[in-house]
């Protein structure tokens, strides 16, 4: 099964393509006839024994093909927004939108609604309506709140339950623009009769244990661990995220590995309580920006940038865990456009494979200066190197029925 960002026309389509396995032909849709599906799509995990799948969504390939600006970010939520309505018409001007978390806040831009009814029936407007170019109007004294969603149609922050054997969507989790924008990967423990599971969230930076209490049939998200951005004169942000891009579990479901590709950084948590995930280990490798952001302490002292001779571009992205969850494997491309964006040297030189010795006992990463896989030495290259896989099976392909 392939999860689909979007159709033909980049426009966002969350599906998912069934794939015969031998001829790799597309032989139909997952999702049942009468199923709704959510706009955005991404990942997804399942737990055959709790007849359970959860989806998690990116954005529109629009605008992910055109990489990431600052006003894609922007922290929305429910605001209060100026609206005038000229006398004797239908039409509504919106002044502005304020976003404090993300642009200290810039009044962002004008655009014209036009509704049917009357202004206090006003409850939502989309992205498309609006038009940066327009005219600003001035501000009446007149105000109401709006549902607004500034980064309706671009990146979504939800996450989406299934009944995995009646292929139905039957529960959304909001987990909210301030800190779940672009939930990204998923994964529930190992163990087949557990709930319990983690998400994390890419431009938010922020992972989610999500689980179905006792008793209940929902499921319920809660912020387990926030990292905080760090500071970088001049950038498109007030801060530079950490961009979770990664999590992987250990098949005995006792530590959780996170990336973050533009801070540079490998995470390792103790999830033996889920619901407070502890931080045991932490490796820096490469990351945006000069040795060291500001606002870093002296355990970033140690930055890997360099391995038998050759410049490590990019960050921690993509992970891979052997199956004693003692070696961890890491590339370092996230996806091209976002590569050519932020790390430009990764398109010359191409991707690097790492591999990290795992403390299994007490928790603690390292760095195995013996092993480097350089993807821009190959022939035909450089490659932007993304997965990688065991043939014998792994930490992300297996699902215990």
């Amino acid at each position: 099964m392939i999860s689909t960002l979007g159709n033909a026309k980049n426009e966002p389509k969350g599906d998912f393509l069934l794939v015969n396995g031998k001829t790799f032909e597309v032989v139909g849709t997952w999702p049942a006839p009468d199923s709704d599906k959510p706009r955005f799509n991404y990942d997804f995990w399942y737990q055959p024994r709790r007849n359970v799948m959860i989806s998690t969504e990116w954005g529109s390939p629009k605008h992910i093909k055109g990489g990431l600006e600052a006003s894609h970010v922007l922290k929305g939520g429910h605001k209060q927004t100026h609206l005038q309505f000229p006398e004797h018409s239908i039409t509504c001007y919106l002044h502005s939108m304020v976003v404090p978390a993300a642009l200290n806040g810039q009044r962002f831009c004008t655009t014209k609604l036009h509704y049917s009814t009357h202004p206090a029936n006003v409850l939502d407007f989309n992205a498309h309506d609006l038009d940066p170019s327009g005219e600003v109007y001035s501000v009446s004294n007149w105000k109401m709140p709006l549902k607004i969603l500034i980064l309706d149609g671009i990146y979504g922050s939800d996450i989406h339950v299934w009944d995995w054997e009646k292929h139905l969507m039957k529960q959304t989790i909001k987990l909210g623009f301030a800190d779940g924008v672009t939930p990204f990967e998923i994964r529930f423990l190992h163990n087949p009769a557990s709930t319990h599971g983690f998400v994390g969230s890419a431009f938010g930076s922020t992972l989610y244990h999500f689980y179905m209490p006792e008793g209940s049939d929902k499921f319920m998200a809660e912020q387990v661990v926030k990292i905080p951005g760090k500071n970088l004169k001049d950038w498109m942000l007030p801060k530079v995220p950490a961009l979770l891009s990664d999590i992987i579990i250990s098949m005995d479901d006792k530590y959780l590995y996170m990336s973050c590709w533009l801070h540079g950084e490998v995470r390792q948590y103790d999830i033996s309580k889920p619901n407070s995930p502890k931080l045991v280990g932490q490796i820096f490798i490469g990351g945006y920006g000069p040795a060291n952001l500001e606002g870093e302490d002296e355990t970033c002292g140690n930055r890997i940038r360099e391995l038998n001779g050759k410049v490590i571009d990019g960050g921690p992205q993509m992970l891979q865990l052997s199956l004693d969850g003692k070696r961890l494997y890491v590339t370092t491309s996230l996806f091209s456009i976002f590569d050519k964006q932020f790390y430009p040297n990764l398109l010359k030189t191409g991707s690097k494979m790492l591999q990290i010795n795992c403390n299994t006992e007490c928790g603690g990463l390292m760095l195995n200066e013996k092993f480097l896989v350089d993807f821009g030495e190959m022939d035909d290259g450089p490659f932007l190197a993304h997965e990688m896989r065991y043939p014998g099976g792994d930490c992300t392909s297996d699902i215990w029925l």
